[in-house]
């Protein structure tokens, strides 16, 4: 077995030993999976902590979209040259200075809101791609954007935290139920999957490969299975499906997954309705359903 195989392994029985914990006091899954996440790197590099050097890597790694959140005070850009759809399409002040608007039909305004929307820079159905900054102008492959030395380590993390949440997806129906301290865990790993598809946008291609792609062992997909199961699993665990849905609405910059969700959910709707309508609790569901929604409507 070659080295590569070997980390692998042991990545994958890590996250297999932290996501099944039966201490009281477990092991907190987001700082070890990002030890885990950097452990290609020389301890000189990591002498700055985890938190502060994937800060660095993040930092420097292209993005295919900004999504930067304006904030109050926030200089917020608008160029009608470059606007794709109406008036509310904008770009942050770094994406402005990052990108070519020389000779454009430009303006600025201040932020007055604590929520005043997000950045449209990288997204073309927003912007002109011709508009783009520098960091998010698509040179580059959705993967490649990922750093090299921890691209190996990403794939073993994310495999492993899906084969747990398949095998989650597969007991829905099952009794015994899945004790609950287990899914606060693995809503714990969903959460640092969300985390890390923010850090890196080029993580969301292989997020999105694994919730998606059907296999000839199943035939449908691991999506499926998670939306299906929406209500019930709350009913055991609303941390795990709160966490899911924060990485549905992450993972719908990704064209391939915007269209794959929409899919899935409209195959799904039938279920969910009739789900809601026999519930036994229905005016605490009604509140749950409406805001998952909203949400992705």
């Amino acid at each position: 077995m070659g080295e590569p195989a070997r980390a692998y392994m042991s990545i994958a029985a890590h996250v297999h030993s932290l996501l099944h914990q039966s201490s009281d006091t477990p092991v907190e899954v987001g700082p070890e999976f990002d030890r885990l996440l950097l452990s290609a790197y020389h301890p000189d590099d990591l002498a700055v902590g985890s938190e502060e050097l994937l800060r660095r890597l993040a930092r420097d790694a292209p993005q295919s979209m900004c999504m930067t959140s304006f904030s109050y005070g926030d200089v917020i850009w608008k160029c009608r040259t470059c606007q794709v759809g109406d008036d509310t399409c904008v770009i942050c002040q770094a994406c402005f200075q990052g990108g070519d608007h020389q000779g454009h039909d430009v303006s600025f305004y201040i932020s007055r809101q604590t929520d005043g929307g997000c950045c449209d820079c990288g997204d073309e159905s927003a912007w002109s791609a011709a508009g783009f900054c520098h960091r998010h102008s698509r040179t580059h492959g959705p993967i490649d954007s990922v750093p090299a030395g921890i691209l190996p380590a990403a794939r073993a993390l994310l495999d492993a935290v899906f084969r747990a949440l398949t095998a989650f997806g597969d007991t829905l129906n099952v009794f015994p139920p899945v004790e609950e301290a287990h899914l606060k865990l693995l809503a714990s790993a969903i959460q640092w999957v969300t985390a890390a598809c923010t850090h890196f946008d080029g993580l969301c291609e292989l997020v999105s490969d694994l919730l998606c792609v059907r296999s000839a062992s199943s035939p449908v997909s691991l999506l499926h299975l998670l939306l299906v199961g929406d209500l019930p699993m709350r009913r055991r665990c609303a941390a795990l499906p709160q966490a899911l849905h924060a990485l549905y609405l992450r993972l719908l910059t990704n064209a391939s997954f915007k269209k794959a969700f929409a899919e899935e959910y409209v195959a799904s709707y039938a279920t969910l309705a009739e789900q809601y309508c026999r519930s036994e609790s229905i005016s605490e569901d009604r509140n749950y359903e409406c805001l998952f929604s909203s949400q992705i409507s």
